[in-house]
């Protein structure tokens, strides 16, 4: 269950950050977001993954949650990826 959580915790904060970018913006906000907002999300998409990787680290260890959080975030990449592709896409 904490491979869920620390995943989670990737996705979403690879998520904020693609948010935080002015060409995904449309994309998957719908609208332009304003320089605060941006801000926000860039801060909240670095504490979730750094918050993924304490997590990893406490609950598993430090060398080996290091490891699998590096795991985790190799997977959480390509979803985001994989959303964003897909919703580019012309429908």
């Amino acid at each position: 269950m904490i491979h869920v959580l620390i995943l989670f915790l990737a996705f979403l904060g690879f998520a904020m950050l693609a948010v935080a970018m002015q060409r995904h913006q449309r994309a998957i906000a719908g609208r332009q977001l304003s320089n605060r907002e941006r801000r926000l999300m860039r801060t909240g998409g670095w504490l979730a993954i750094v918050a993924g990787l304490l997590l990893a680290m406490a609950s598993l260890g430090p060398a080996y949650g290091a490891i699998a959080w590096l795991g985790h975030l190799s997977i959480a990449s390509w979803g985001v990826v994989a959303v964003l592709i897909w919703r580019a896409r012309p429908s």
